[in-house]
C-alpha cells in the first residue's frame, strides 16, 4: 500500500507528460496526489510546464494569426527562457522584417503609383504627338507628291522640249543642205544658161551671114533679070527668115539676161538664207546643248524627287508604327497603374 502511495502519483505524471509528448498542452494535474514534497515539486513542474508551454504556444498562434490577417505590430509579450528565446527573437526579427518591408513596399507602390501617372501622361503626349506628327507627315507628303507630279510633268515637258530642239536642229540642218543643193543647182543653170548665150550667140552669126548672103543672092538674081528671078525669091526668103531669126535671138538674149539677173539675185538670196541657217544650226545646237543640261537636272531633280516620296513614305510607315507603339504603351501605361493602384490598396490592408 505504501508502494501503491508513491508510485501512483508518478505513474500519473507519466501519463499527463504523455498526453504533452501526443500534443495536448491543456493539461490538469490537480487531481494527483502528493504524498510527500517530491511528488508535489514533480507536480508542480508538471503543471508549471504545461501552463507556460500552453501560453508559449498560444501566444505565438496569436501572433502567427496577426501575422496572416496582415498585422505585422504584435510582438510577444512573454519572456521566453531558455531555448525558447530564439523562438521570441525569431518572431521579434519576423515582425521587423515583415514591417519593413510592407513599409517599403507601400513606399515603392506610392512612388511607383506617382511615376506610372507620370508615363501615363508622359505616354498620351507622346501618343498625341505622334498622332499630329503622323497626320502632319501624311499631309506633308500628299503635297510632296501633288508638287513632285507639277515637277515631273514639267520634266516631262522638257523631254518634249528637248525633241523639239533637236528636230529643229536637224530641220535647219537639212536646210542648209537643201540650201547647198540648191545654190549648186543655181550654178548649174547659170552655167547651162552662159552656154546657150553661147549657142545663141553662134545661131546669131550665122543669121547675119545667112542675111548678108541673102542680100548678095538678091543683088545677083537681080542683075540675071528674068533667069534669076527664081532665085532672087528664094534669097527674100532666107533674107526674111535670118532676120526673124536674129529678132527671135535678140528676144531670147532679152529672156536669159533677165534670168541670169534673176539667178544672180537667187544666189544672194541662197547665200542670205544659208548664213541664215547657218545661225540657226549655231543657236540651235546652244539650245540643244543647254536643253541637253537642263534635261539631265531635270532628270535628277526627277530622282530626287522619287526619292524624296519614297523616303517620306518610309518615314510615314514608321512613324505610324511609332504611333500604334505609343498606343500599345498607353495602354499599357495605363494598366500599370490601374495594377500598382489594385497592389497599393492590397498593401494597404496591412497594419505596420
Amino acid at each position: 500500500m505504501v508502494l501503491a502511495r508513491y508510485i501512483n502519483p508518478i505513474n500519473q505524471v507519466v501519463e499527463e507528460l504523455t498526453k504533452i509528448k501526443d500534443g495536448n498542452l491543456h493539461i490538469d494535474a490537480s487531481y494527483i496526489p502528493t504524498p510527500n514534497e517530491e511528488t508535489y515539486n514533480l507536480v508542480n513542474a508538471l503543471s508549471i510546464l504545461s501552463v507556460t508551454i500552453s501560453a508559449y504556444i498560444s501566444e505565438i498562434s496569436t501572433i502567427l494569426d496577426e501575422f496572416s490577417e496582415g498585422n505585422f505590430k504584435t510582438v510577444p509579450k512573454q519572456n521566453y527562457i531558455g531555448d525558447f528565446q530564439p523562438i521570441q527573437e525569431s518572431l521579434v526579427s519576423i515582425s521587423t522584417t515583415l514591417k519593413q518591408l510592407i513599409s517599403n513596399s507601400q513606399v515603392a507602390t506610392t512612388d511607383v503609383t506617382n511615376a506610372e501617372a507620370k508615363i501615363s501622361q508622359s505616354a498620351e503626349e507622346l501618343a498625341q504627338l505622334t498622332v499630329e506628327q503622323s497626320d502632319l507627315i501624311s499631309s506633308f507628303k500628299s503635297e510632296t507628291i501633288e508638287v513632285t507630279q507639277s515637277v515631273i510633268n514639267i520634266i516631262e515637258g522638257m523631254d518634249k522640249s528637248h525633241e523639239i530642239a533637236q528636230e529643229m536642229a536637224d530641220t535647219a540642218v537639212e536646210g542648209k543642205a537643201v540650201g547647198a543643193d540648191l545654190v549648186n543647182a543655181m550654178n548649174t543653170i547659170d552655167t547651162s544658161t552662159r552656154e546657150v548665150i553661147s549657142v545663141i550667140k553662134s545661131i546669131e552669126d550665122i543669121a547675119s551671114q545667112t542675111n548678108l548672103l541673102a542680100l548678095n543672092a538678091a543683088i545677083e538674081a537681080a542683075r540675071s533679070g528674068e533667069a534669076g528671078k527664081g532665085f532672087a525669091i528664094v534669097a527674100s526668103e532666107i533674107r526674111e527668115l535670118s532676120i526673124k531669126t536674129a529678132s527671135i535671138v535678140a528676144e531670147i538674149y532679152d529672156k536669159i539676161h533677165a534670168n541670169l539677173a534673176y539667178l544672180d539675185k537667187g544666189g544672194i538670196m541662197v547665200g542670205l538664207t544659208a548664213d541664215t541657217l547657218d545661225n540657226i544650226i549655231t543657236k540651235s545646237t546652244i539650245n540643244l546643248d543647254t536643253s541637253k543640261q537642263v534635261l539631265h537636272s531635270a532628270a535628277e531633280q526627277k530622282d530626287s524627287l522619287h526619292q524624296m516620296i519614297n523616303r517620306t513614305e518610309y518615314l510615314e510607315a514608321e512613324l505610324s508604327k511609332n504611333a500604334h507603339i505609343s498606343t500599345n504603351n498607353l495602354d499599357i501605361s495605363h494598366d500599370l497603374m490601374t495594377q500598382s493602384e489594385i497592389l497599393k490598396e492590397q498593401l494597404g490592408i496591412f497594419s505596420v
